[in-house]
């Protein structure tokens, strides 16, 4: 009889203790995710390789259901009643108490980069190497939204005739969800250099490069991207060395 006593009063205990924990939570302001980038995928699950649902939106809000156990991923309920998942660098979290919106939710004609969704970038830019006119293209294949393998093709004419540039190393980028990103690339390759027929300063031939340096990207909304940036050149062959200074600026578009 005494064990009966005790395993009702267990019992009673326990089910008081879930009613307390269900009206604690039924208490609790509800936590809400507000896209502050301007375009965020919804996912199936809680990674990049899962298949996309649907896309949202700046300021877009959605109530969150909870944490993924790994990864920056956080699970919402859609307007549809259905979950997704986005990710964490793409929202800001406040709760139904909360009026005031950070600062990067204020960004105003500023709209971070695509990087945390993207596969690749190209940047056309204009600029000086040496106090001669430089124009380069470089393509990018990005293997995260921080590191990813630049090829970056050059040219250059001025007063001693015509440089082709082509070089290949790889990219940093800091704060991938920031409307001003910066990044730090280093590479090497090589140059061929045709000078012009009137000047005896530079010799025709192939010689080596290795170059680093580092840059900004503006975001702007509409997803143009201006991209600056100064790098280091250096070309040189077995006989001699000649540094260079690359100041350059132009646009950028993530694919």
């Amino acid at each position: 009889m005494r064990r009966l006593a005790t395993a009702a009063l267990l019992a009673l205990g326990l089910w008081l203790g879930s009613l307390g924990s269900a009206a604690h939570a039924r208490d609790a302001p509800a936590t809400y995710a507000r896209i502050v980038v301007e375009r965020a995928p919804l996912r199936s699950g809680p990674g990049a390789q899962f298949r996309v649902l649907g896309e949202a939106r700046r300021d877009e809000t959605f109530r969150v259901r909870g944490r993924a156990p790994a990864g920056h991923w956080l699970e919402v309920w859609r307007s549809d009643g259905g979950r997704a998942y986005v990710q964490g660098d793409a929202v800001w979290l406040f709760d139904a108490s909360e009026e005031t919106t950070p600062a990067s939710a204020r960004w105003g004609i500023f709209a971070p980069p695509p990087l945390l969704d993207a596969r690749g970038e190209l940047a056309v830019t204009l600029g000086a190497l040496g106090g001669d006119g430089f124009l380069a293209v470089r393509p990018t294949i990005l293997l995260a939204p921080t590191f990813g393998f630049e090829l970056s093709l050059g040219a250059s004419v001025g007063s001693l005739g015509r440089l082709l540039m082509v070089g290949l190393g790889g990219i940093v980028n800091l704060f991938p969800s920031w409307p001003v990103t910066p990044f730090f690339t280093v590479g090497g390759g090589g140059v061929h250099a045709a000078p012009n027929s009137d000047t005896f300063l530079a010799e025709s031939g192939t010689r080596s490069l290795v170059y680093g340096g580092g840059g900004l990207r503006f975001g702007f909304r509409h997803r143009l991207i201006v991209r600056v940036e100064a790098r280091g050149v250096a070309l040189f062959d077995a006989e001699r060395l000649s540094p260079q200074q690359e100041i350059s600026g132009g646009l950028s578009a993530f694919f």
